[in-house]
């Protein structure tokens, strides 16, 4: 790129030498009149150059930059899932088109694909918030903006279909249920019946999640100096464990939220697993304390084989199926039916907000309008006439 005066000192020649937005070299000339007009119109020719590349840059341009800010910047497990709906759901149909020339049709064309594959809504609103957090990168990175995508609206229940499943309801066992879950594992590790190492695993994670509410990721991140003994023992949640299908080893990462950090008492059935556990089967794994995984020992327990001890156990025992994340509701089940106000089993949970947890647990709540006047009414009574 270089600004020079003509040969036949006549005026300024401006050349800009440049790849293209397909990385072939390329060239372009212009003239001026003075070296001030040459300098503005090099200026010009930068930004018409800028804004061709970027015209012309591809659907799959902009989700490559958005995978590479996505893995510096988000949790690895939301950056896996971005990087899945890119590879099945959204370059098979967008990445080879320029994305500038995206329409409303080209969408509403896909979410019409999309709508005939046996996807939960859930998973299709996924899929539709990952197209618009690549259309949000084109605006931030290129200045390219494309409002096809704000005329077309996100997946939503169809308005005429009639549902005969009722209201959405938690899955979460009764404190019966786990014991007899409990039973049955326990008679399974006596009876020597499979891998001891895998069902002793399986009984400490499940166990964690059920009496202490924490997340999958969350028990298996847990080491054994996580956990601190004493007349009120605690766990430390700092931390998550991420695992993928198709990696070979797990990925230690931060937990979902700051309010996930937080520290968790353990009650005192928890503790008599744990204290067993650390004592009878983590005294034989020959690692430090801040090395030992303190559900699996070296390492965490797989997710897949958790489940599927977990499902087995469950068949044995008699009891409904729940998922492993099912046991977090449990948990807050568990403390809302003993009366613990909401903001201490937001604390708790590691919810980001009180409003969260009410919204999933409301239903749990036992205080209606009527028994909270009538507790105010009881209140108002009991203090009347008590200073003059």
């Amino acid at each position: 790129m270089s600004i020079y005066k003509r040969k036949d000192r006549k005026g300024w020649r401006v050349e800009i030498s440049y790849l293209d937005a397909k990385g072939k070299r390329c060239r372009k000339f212009s003239s001026a009149k003075s070296r001030k007009e040459a300098i503005q119109m090099e200026s010009a020719m930068l930004n018409d150059i800028g804004k061709a590349k970027a015209e012309s840059l591809l659907f799959s341009d902009i989700a490559t930059a958005f995978l590479n800010e996505a893995k510096r910047t988000r949790r690895y497990s939301t950056y896996k899932l971005y990087e899945r709906l890119l590879r099945l759901h959204l370059l098979p149909n967008f990445g080879t088109k320029p994305f500038s020339s995206i329409t409303r049709k080209d969408i509403q064309a896909w979410k019409d694909k999309i709508e005939k594959g046996d996807y939960s809504l859930s998973y299709k609103q996924h899929c539709y918030a990952t197209l618009s957090v690549c259309f949000t990168q084109a605006k931030k990175d290129y200045g390219l903006v494309n409002t096809s995508l704000e005329a077309t609206p996100n997946f939503s229940h169809d308005p005429n279909e009639v549902s005969t499943k009722g209201d959405r309801k938690l899955n979460y066992w009764e404190p019966w249920e786990f014991e007899k879950w409990l039973n049955a594992i326990n008679e399974e590790i006596s009876q020597g019946n499979g891998n001891e190492t895998v069902l002793v695993g399986t009984k400490i994670l499940v166990s964690i999640c059920y009496y202490a509410g924490l997340r999958k990721g969350e028990a298996n991140a847990l080491l054994l100096s996580d956990y601190q003994t004493g007349d009120y023992p605690t766990l430390k949640v700092t931390k998550s464990v991420s695992q993928q299908l198709g990696l070979a080893k797990y990925m230690v990462t931060d937990p979902k939220n700051k309010a996930s950090i937080r520290t968790v008492p353990v009650c005192k059935d928890l503790q008599a697993i744990l204290d067993d556990h650390v004592k009878n089967f983590l005294s034989k794994v020959p690692l430090p304390d801040d090395k030992k995984y303190l559900v699996y020992g070296i390492a965490p327990i797989p997710n897949t084989t958790a489940e599927t001890v977990k499902n087995r156990m469950e068949k044995k025992a008699g009891v409904r199926h729940i998922r492993i994340h099912d046991l977090r509701h449990s948990f807050a089940s568990n403390l809302i039916n003993a009366g613990v106000p909401i903001t201490t089993v937001s604390k708790l949970c590691g919810h980001a907000s009180t409003e969260l947890t009410y919204r999933i647990y409301s239903h749990l709540f036992p205080e209606t309008g009527a028994e909270a006047v009538d507790a105010m009414n009881k209140y108002i009574s009991n203090h009347q006439g008590e200073k003059k």
